[in-house]
């Protein structure tokens, strides 16, 4: 951590209010291109580690909570916790995510949620968003389409039963007999690219299956409209402006957008969703091997430096 950092995280530290509170208001909610990065990790915290229905459309106090949390634990933190510390957003990261989880019932009761139907201990068995070993197989688009929601849960049915699903219900919307086949292909059999060329002599898989993908979300659109609005608003900080608008429209009921346009808006969505969870579950996996890296050198000095410590001789 350079010397910058380190006078942050003294500010954060600082015995008077008004400093606390300006290097926060520029930290967190600032528009700083040298500290977008560690916004844009706490957006992903406060997304991925609380997800669900009963966080639809709480982002923003979710994030401002979070904050709060996130300052009071660095003004309580021990000074030899700047030690050892890469940079600013390795640091805030660790802290976000020790709060965000540690902290769930405090924050649970700060948003005025009262989960007395989902026992604590039910909830607190459920993968946390960054502790998800499960990779995301292509199965996430057709659970988002399905049931709105993409968070892995035992309960949901395979890939191949969402996507028989899917089919059953809206092959008749795609007209194209190519995406038909490539779908079923793919998404139900899960057959290779070769078998799939040499059965229908069908090239450029890839391509043709993303096509056939957003032929699907246009043949979906009216359910997507019904059951996908809560998903779209959670995420809606993850689209570009000019998707965020076609969306917003969208969900708010306008019926003369054009279908493609809606279709590959959401499809974006979707993508750059999957991406970023990725993307996040993979810091998160990093993180932890380099804090046991850390833990692991620390006890090896520890180790070592008793080791060449003098006893004293008996008389």
């Amino acid at each position: 951590m350079n010397i910058r950092e380190r006078e942050i995280i003294l500010r954060l530290r600082s015995e008077n209010p008004g400093v606390r509170s300006r290097q926060a208001e520029e930290l967190f909610y600032g528009k700083g291109e040298d500290t977008k990065r560690l916004r844009e990790e706490f957006n992903k915290i406060a997304r991925y580690c609380f997800q669900g229905p009963k966080y639809h459309g709480m982002h923003s106090d979710i994030y401002n909570t979070l904050v709060s949390l996130v300052c009071e634990a660095i003004m309580e933190a021990k000074e030899s916790s700047l030690e050892g510390a890469r940079d600013l957003t390795s640091y805030f990261f660790k802290i976000a995510r020790n709060c965000a989880n540690g902290k769930r019932r405090f924050i649970d009761q700060s948003l005025g949620i009262n989960d007395r139907d989902v026992s604590l201990d039910a909830e607190g068995s459920m993968p946390v968003a960054g502790e998800d070993p499960n990779v995301d197989d292509g199965g996430g688009l057709l659970a988002v389409l399905l049931y709105g929601e993409d968070i892995p849960t035992s309960d949901l049915p395979s890939r191949k039963e969402m996507a028989v699903q899917l089919l059953e219900r809206y092959m008749s919307g795609i007209s194209c007999e190519k995406y038909r086949k490539v779908l079923d292909d793919v998404d139900v059999k899960g057959w290779s690219h070769e078998r799939i060329e040499k059965e229908h002599g069908i090239d450029n898989i890839d391509q043709n299956h993303r096509r056939a993908r957003l032929a699907l979300i246009r043949a979906v659109l009216p359910e997507i409209r019904k059951n996908c609005a809560d998903y779209y608003r959670h995420h809606r900080s993850a689209v570009e402006p000019e998707d965020a608008d076609i969306l917003d429209r969208f969900f708010d009921g306008e019926g003369s957008l054009p279908g493609n346009d809606v279709a590959k808006a959401y499809s974006r969505l979707v993508k750059v969703v999957g991406r970023d969870r990725a993307d996040f579950n993979k810091a998160m996996k990093r993180r932890a091997r380099e804090e046991k890296a850390a833990l692991k050198t620390e006890k090896e000095a520890e180790r070592m430096k008793g080791a060449r410590t003098p006893t004293k001789k008996t008389e």
